[in-house]
């Protein structure tokens, strides 16, 4: 079987060489699609139907709309991706993930979304303080806090530019926190130990509960997801997203990553 990866960063998936025939590395720039004529999608000349059983996609933030057309396209050709473009839609878009989860039972901290400042007050109705609070920009966060109080909250608030950002705001949950790699009922997890912002933190492996496990499948059904990363504290799923860190799962839990994603691009089943 011939795998398609589409990277700027090739050397962090050298590892699905040892489980394909043929792998090869490209940038999603190098794609085209075509509406109406025939190759649908094309890598540069070539017809991707023809070549390529699989297309493993790194997400770009900053190509995010692009990248739901190309997994929609895959979809409609029959060729296997890691992500599915309803799946890749709802993680992209933060404040639509935790309507999802909310709507589908799984267990979620108070959530409450903001286009502008002007919805502060349900904020403060319906989140209790300690909260942290998230900006995000054209689908990539660029901002995170911690807030322990309204007046904290509304300083934070006062950068949300309107049609640009949007302000995610959520009950703070104290636990343990793991980070979670899921493939297709697998579950991988590691430990966090240190900064909640992850800027000074180490990661080891560990084990989490069947109850946790089982809030991690429920989620992961929940959006149609084969393959995803989720973040849990205790029992409450408090992110989830389609960047995978393949290499860092693989490092730390010394679990055959790569294997298990080939698995599922394959389609093989137990």
């Amino acid at each position: 079987m011939n795998l398609l990866v589409l990277t700027n960063n090739p050397e962090k998936f050298e590892d699905f060489k040892g489980e394909f025939e043929n792998v090869e590395y490209h940038s999603l720039a190098d794609i085209s699609i075509n509406s109406g004529t025939e190759p649908k999608i094309k890598l540069q000349d070539r017809n991707i139907k023809e070549e390529f059983d699989a297309v493993y996609l790194e997400p770009e933030p900053k190509a995010s709309i692009y990248s739901r057309v190309l997994l929609e396209a895959l979809q409609e050709e029959s060729v296997n991706a890691n992500l599915k473009p309803n799946t890749f839609h709802i993680l992209t878009k933060k404040h639509y993930l935790f309507k999802v989860l909310k709507e589908k039972g799984a267990k979620i901290p108070n959530t409450i979304a903001l286009p502008s400042e002007k919805g502060l007050t349900s904020v403060e109705k319906n989140i209790k303080f300690p909260a942290v609070a998230k900006m995000y920009e054209n689908f990539k966060r660029k901002d995170i806090a911690k807030i322990d109080n309204t007046d904290e909250l509304e300083k934070f608030a006062e950068r949300i530019e309107y049609g640009t950002n949007y302000l995610l705001t959520q009950e703070f949950i104290e636990g343990t926190i793991f980070d979670i790699l899921y493939i297709d009922g697998t579950i991988i997890s590691l430990k966090l130990e240190g900064d909640w912002e992850e800027k000074d933190v180490t990661r080891t492996y560990h084990t989490i509960s069947v109850d946790q496990k089982e809030e991690i499948r429920k989620a992961a059904e929940s959006i149609g997801a084969d393959i995803c990363r989720a973040r849990i504290v205790e029992d409450t799923i408090v992110q989830m997203k389609p960047e995978l860190n393949l290499e860092m799962f693989k490092k730390i839990s010394g679990k055959s990553v790569f294997s298990k994603v080939a698995k599922t691009l394959k389609g093989d089943s137990d």
